[in-house]
């Protein structure tokens, strides 16, 4: 009698029945593919804690680079004074009433508050009038003023950026240190003298 042979390791058997028996038991059932959960390893848990540190981290950096106070600013709560202020783009002002510039989305060592665009907050002594505008998300020095929008105003001859303090012309520009009762004008464009002293005269009375 002619015997069967397992085709997957070579045993015989002496009935076909008996083969497909065996192979059925030994060999079909092991390429069953067995689904496993995927394990919580202590290395998983630790690339993804690393992971959460990272962006922690990085959103902590970028939250300083826009309110952490310059060299020489004293600590919040350090003086409480207030400044009247506009700011004039080619004969516009910039509404700083919108919610985007109000506190408490700004730097609490200097704000706007309340909704009112005109009157600067200041909390912390040394600030200057680049740290404001910084804690606004813009630049400002004595060459150009970067609005938060990615518009940039530098001086190029025709137009010029000044920035007057108390109705004088003012080379500090963003080193300027803020005082108590100051009355603030920074202005980009090729405007007439008479024309500044509009401008001038739109600043409020408010820090009085």
């Amino acid at each position: 009698m002619e015997k069967s042979e397992c085709p997957d390791c070579g045993k015989k058997f002496d009935a076909s029945d008996a083969m497909k028996q065996h192979r059925n038991d030994k060999h079909l059932k092991q390429e069953v593919a067995v689904v496993k959960k995927p394990k919580l390893t202590i290395g998983k848990i630790l690339t993804y804690g690393i992971i959460f540190l990272v962006v922690i981290v990085i959103g902590s950096v970028l939250i300083w680079a826009l309110t952490a106070p310059s060299v020489g600013t004293g600590p919040i709560g350090s003086t409480h004074t207030h400044m009247d202020f506009k700011v004039y783009i080619e004969g516009k002002t910039i509404d700083f009433s919108q919610g985007k510039y109000q506190k408490p989305h700004i730097n609490q060592h200097v704000h706007l508050e309340g909704g009112d665009g005109d009157l600067i907050h200041k909390h912390a002594t040394g600030v200057t009038m680049g740290f404001f505008f910084k804690s606004l998300g813009m630049t400002f020095d004595k060459n150009c003023l970067a609005t938060d929008t990615g518009d940039k105003y530098c001086n190029d001859g025709g137009k010029t950026l000044k920035f007057y303090a108390n109705g004088i012309t003012n080379d500090q520009l963003g080193n300027y240190d803020l005082k108590d009762g100051d009355k603030i004008l920074v202005s980009y464009g090729n405007e007439s003298e008479d024309e500044i002293k509009v401008q001038l005269a739109s600043i409020t009375d408010k820090a009085k």
